[in-house]
């Protein structure tokens, strides 16, 4: 086994359930079934293991998203995909590591900023890039910039999640996601 890959698991899903602050070295050493030591040695302090996490998960959501692109014919079936995946983390009852880093964002180093922007910015280009093409198509509706609408996809996907689990109400998610794509349909003659 790779104890590297072990200890990212590990700390990605205790990142996403408890918050950066909500846990320590100690609690992946105990799951992970080794010392906090072997931890330092690839991730000297949190800070790195936190670089790491979100560059692997801005590693793993853009792999699929560029999935969504080449697999998925429609804007529509691309944005169900992509809610698709807030779902599942809804499901595994975690929250989006890019949203719960932002969350704490003022109690992290300033280095994670860029890393923090630019996992945001992949989602929102990709965003942009599949209502454009909805636009042209004449799936999504044209009355607003797709800038703008990838903005209020990103934003109400990632509140409705946060919302949704503070709730313990996957409804609440579910009915959000269903607004927003509903507000994304052409408007009927």
């Amino acid at each position: 086994m790779n104890k590297r890959n072990d200890i990212l698991d590990v700390a990605q899903r205790l990142l996403q359930q408890r918050g950066f602050n909500g846990f320590s070295y100690a609690d992946i050493a105990a799951e992970v079934g080794i010392r906090k030591a072997s931890i330092h040695h690839h991730f000297p302090n949190k800070i790195d293991l936190a670089k790491a996490l979100l560059q692997s998960y801005t590693d793993q959501v853009t792999w699929l998203l560029q999935d969504f692109m080449q697999n998925r014919s429609s804007a529509q079936d691309r944005l169900a995909g992509y809610i698709n995946l807030y779902s599942e983390t809804l499901a595994a009852n975690r929250v989006c590591l890019g949203g719960m880093l932002a969350s704490d964002i003022h109690t992290l180093d300033i280095s994670l900023k860029p890393e923090l922007i630019a996992f945001f910015s992949a989602s929102r280009t990709w965003l942009v890039e599949v209502l454009e093409q909805g636009q042209i198509n004449g799936e999504i509706r044209s009355d607003q910039p797709p800038t703008m609408q990838a903005d209020l996809v990103l934003a109400g996907l990632q509140g409705a999640l946060m919302l949704a689990r503070s709730h313990e109400d996957e409804l609440i998610f579910t009915n959000t996601a269903e607004a927003l794509i509903a507000n994304l349909r052409p408007l009927a003659d």
